[in-house]
């Protein structure tokens, strides 16, 4: 995410969004990520395997995800 360049990303994008979020300031970050998992949750979409980094990682080698972020 640090090595992205915001420019060069489609506007209207979730993963841009993610990425000028994540470049925020901590502040923010903790009202936004909040929000985001709420928003998500309302689409069926769930966001606590996030939170579990053993389970991420195994979906990582398994190939289910692209860790982006550490």
């Amino acid at each position: 995410m640090q090595r992205l360049v915001l420019a060069d990303l489609p506007e209207d994008n979730l993963v841009t969004m993610l990425a000028r979020a994540y470049g925020l300031r901590e502040e923010l970050r903790e009202v936004f990520f909040p929000w985001f998992g709420e928003l998500a949750e309302r689409f069926g979409i769930d966001l606590k395997f996030v939170e579990d980094k053993e389970m991420l990682a195994k979906q990582e080698e398994q190939g289910e995800v692209r860790l982006l972020v550490e």
